[in-house]
């Protein structure tokens, strides 16, 4: 079978096959992919992260930025970067390439059998007017949905970052800049491939030779209409020439690379409106559905939030793009379109706070951007494996002292910002001495109780005798610390003297410094927690006392979103109406007696006082006279588990009833006696009770929870 990508595809080669394994078939791969993932990532080339653990798309994107930061600016040619598209990568991938790649790793012949056998054996139909015609059997490529074919297909593309390395270094083209140590000659992300090089036409022309002596033996070739070359100098005239006579498409920056802007600089509006527009239209196919508020709260934290932290994860983005995004969120969330957030019944500040705190869970997206930014901060410190790291190491960082480096200079935007984070980073990591050759005395956190430059004052390190970039292992002589013989009286000196820790128990040695990250007085740890690090950065506001009244395992997600609101008076009662200065009646929708507000119309409305007095007797509970009463209610430390649930489920079903029942009066006229709403409840309830039963396969649970309080008198079935 087949799908097309090309809107009126009218050519079978505009089709592409889909893989329809079966069950088994897909137990089998699945079980060959996980042997697979035991030694791929050890045998592939760090410039390749597709599909590979522990290896991230952002660092393809945080690289390629530096290495083309100023390629915009006027100048000779010295540097080029060549984007090239395979013609249908997994298609055309000849299987013999696929076997010879794997007996080069020297696999067992019986391990060889069987991938041979789940690859060159598929057959294929094609779907003609949605009826399959014809059967045939293929002879080339890897089928997409296959468990094993991703790896297969990054371990076929590491043939050619061999090959690409091996051309820079016998000379076939020239080096990128400052890509010698660490060698980059590409980046790479499954079949999305950049080539950099010296932007000279003979390095261009050894690179395509090497990508033609790839092609003869995979079977993978570029589609030359669809690459593109950069180049740096703003030489039009010659740039020109160069890709004439080779057939290439001249590329500008910047230019969409892995789902985001590859730019020379920051990020302009023009920049992330790809961002926007994503957005945009998600939130108007969601408008038609008529979605519930927390059918919204969801897809926010689900859909809208991840797509926002992709683009959080690799920029730090401009305050004009959190806020027009807070800004559709906050629109979508109260009038379920991405317009004007005008109307909102709680300030966004509020909904973007815990649960706990009286919010819905949500962030703030500027301090949520500065968090996943001090993840790549963490990265620089401890992930020695990424080329990434090991570039800023090497020529951004060189033998500076991080914390006081000057960015300004040297970097691209995206270094310039990250840099900006760091008084946020430095009170997280800590680092652990081994050799004290790479931990800096002043600036790292190495004694547990903040850097000693904080302590004794940026000027200090003079009176202290000791240069401020010096580091550990250079604050001892002899076995002790260089202050050990000095008899000044001099405060510093003695501040100093008393907070460095005895030699004796730091034992230095050849083990590497390790850097850690620590969490207020937490243990350090190797791995770097989100979460832990955005409540200790930002810490939330204090807790409210009826958040698992409202929040709780089990709850009905819209009865406790309008509960929530209930919680914080800001439902649009008349009285609220008309303190807004609206000409609205201020009698009750219910009763039509008394002005209408939360305290009337849930609790003192006799309307409402009918619903309550149901359930509380059948709880043999005094009915509820306030909302601190229904609080007092289920938080009861002596009330039974099961029948806390229940009373949670009927507060909170009564409370979305009879706000429903007002907003039906008052917009269709029609009404309902209390009775009926009573009915309807107990139906809720029970099908709730019912749904939760059958996914903890404890029907009985259910039956003793309805028996207990009486509240729904229905009998189960079965």
């Amino acid at each position: 079978m087949g799908y097309s990508w090309i809107k009126g595809a009218d050519e079978l080669g505009k089709f592409r096959p889909v893989s329809c394994c079966t069950t088994v078939y897909k137990v089998i791969a699945s079980l060959l992919k996980k042997k697979l993932k035991l030694f791929v990532s050890d045998v592939v080339q760090r410039n390749q992260v597709g599909f590979l653990k522990d290896r991230l798309l952002c660092e393809n994107v945080l690289l390629a930025s530096e290495l083309v930061t100023g390629f915009h600016k006027r100048g000779p040619l010295t540097r080029g970067c060549l984007k090239i598209d395979i013609t249908k990568a997994f298609d055309n991938l000849h299987w013999s390439f696929v076997l010879n790649a794997l007996r080069a790793l020297d696999l067992p012949d019986v391990f060889l059998n069987w991938i041979k056998e789940c690859i060159t054996t598929p057959t294929f139909s094609v779907a003609f007017n949605g009826e399959l015609v014809g059967c045939f059997a293929g002879k080339r490529g890897l089928r997409q949905g296959d468990p094993i074919s991703s790896l297969l297909f990054v371990l076929a593309m590491d043939t050619l970052s061999k090959k690409l390395d091996a051309g820079a270094i016998e000379g076939k083209f020239g080096l990128h800049p400052q890509c010698d140590a660490p060698l980059i000659t590409h980046l790479s992300f499954a079949d999305d491939v950049l080539i950099f090089f010296d932007g000279s036409e003979a390095s261009l022309v050894g690179i395509l030779e090497i990508l033609e002596e790839f092609k003869k033996v995979s079977g993978l070739g570029i589609n030359l209409s669809k690459s593109e070359v950069f180049f740096d100098g703003g030489n039009s005239t010659l740039v020109q020439d160069v890709v004439a006579r080779l057939h290439l498409k001249q590329g500008s920056l910047p230019v969409r690379y892995l789902g985001v802007p590859l730019t020379t600089r920051k990020l302009r509006k023009q920049d992330y409106q790809p961002l926007l527009d994503n957005l945009s239209a998600r939130f108007t196919s969601w408008t038609v559905r008529h979605l519930s508020f927390a059918g919204r709260i969801e897809l926010l934290k689900s859909v809208i939030y991840a797509v926002i932290s992709f683009w959080a994860t690799i920029f730090i983005l401009p305050n004009q793009c959190l806020k027009k995004l807070e800004q559709m969120c906050n629109s979508f969330l109260w009038k379920g379109t991405p317009g004007d957030a005008r109307g909102a019944k709680v300030r966004w500040d509020s909904v973007c706070s815990l649960k706990s705190s009286g919010g819905l869970g949500l962030r703030k997206l500027k301090p949520w951007n500065q968090v996943l930014g001090l993840k790549l901060i963490w990265l620089i410190f401890t992930a020695s494996g990424s080329l990434w790291v090991s570039w800023i190491r090497r020529h951004l960082i060189g033998n500076q002292d991080f914390w006081t480096l000057d960015s300004e200079n040297s970097g691209s935007w995206i270094w310039k910002q990250l840099c900006k984070l760091r008084p946020l980073a430095r009170r997280f990591v800590y680092c652990q001495l081994g050799s004290g050759i790479t931990a800096r005395f002043w600036h790292d956190n190495w004694t547990g109780n903040g850097a000693l430059i904080d302590l004794t004052g940026p000027l200090r390190p003079q009176i202290a005798g000791l240069d401020l970039g010096a580091t550990v292992a250079d604050g001892i002589i002899d076995g002790n610390w260089w202050l050990h013989r000095s008899r000044s009286r001099n405060p510093i000196i003695c501040l100093l003297r008393d907070s460095l820790p005895p030699v004796e128990p730091i034992a230095l040695s050849e083990v590497d410094d390790l850097y850690l990250w620590k969490i207020g007085t937490a243990t350090p740890s190797t791995s770097f927690n989100t979460a832990a690090t955005w409540s200790s950065a930002f810490p939330p506001p204090p807790l409210v006392n009826w958040h698992k009244s409202v929040w709780f395992s089990g709850s009905i997600p819209k009865h406790a979103f309008i509960t929530w609101l209930i919680s914080l008076n800001r439902l649009s009662t008349r009285d609220r109406l008309g303190e807004w200065g609206l000409d609205v009646p201020s009698s009750c929708l219910l009763c039509s007696m008394f002005d209408e507000n939360r305290q009337h119309l849930f609790f003192d409305c006799d309307y409402s006082k009918e619903v309550w007095s149901f359930f509380s007797s059948k709880a043999h509970l005094t009915p509820p006279l306030s909302f601190e009463d229904c609080l007092r209610w289920m938080k009861d430390p002596t009330t039974d588990r099961n029948v806390n649930l229940i009373l949670k489920l009927a507060f909170q079903a009564s409370c979305y009833a009879i706000w429903k029942e007002r907003n039906t009066r008052l917009h269709s006229a029609v009404s309902r006696s209390a009775q009926s709403l009573i009915a309807d409840i107990r139906l809720t309830i029970r099908s709730k009770l019912d749904s939760l039963s059958r996914a903890q396969r404890n029907l009985q649970t259910t039956v003793s929870f309805l028996s207990t309080c009486c509240i729904c008198a229905v009998s189960l079935q079965g």
